[in-house]
């Protein structure tokens, strides 16, 4: 993990809620904040009101939001979302 932070290559993402991202909340591992240089996608905004994972276009539309080198690769949106993992 370390590795990947000092790599342009990688987008390192945090899955937790803006207020952990931010370090404004007390989280459950211990520590405030995150991974130097991470974006915030939250995994909530990736599911809809039935749990089901959102369509890709929308799951691109959040990652790039976040940063433009962030977007979802469709093989592994599908796969996450098929149970092929």
């Amino acid at each position: 993990m370390l590795a990947a932070t000092k790599s342009a290559d990688n987008v390192i993402v945090n899955a937790l809620g803006p207020q952990f991202h931010q370090g404004l909340e007390p989280s459950r591992y211990g520590r405030p904040g995150r991974i130097p240089g991470s974006v915030n996608v939250p995994a909530a905004t990736l599911v809809d009101e039935k749990k089901k994972f959102v369509a890709l276009a929308e799951a691109e539309t959040a990652f790039s939001a976040e940063d433009p080198a962030c977007s979802a690769s469709s093989t592994a949106w599908q796969a996450s979302t098929t149970g092929a993992w």
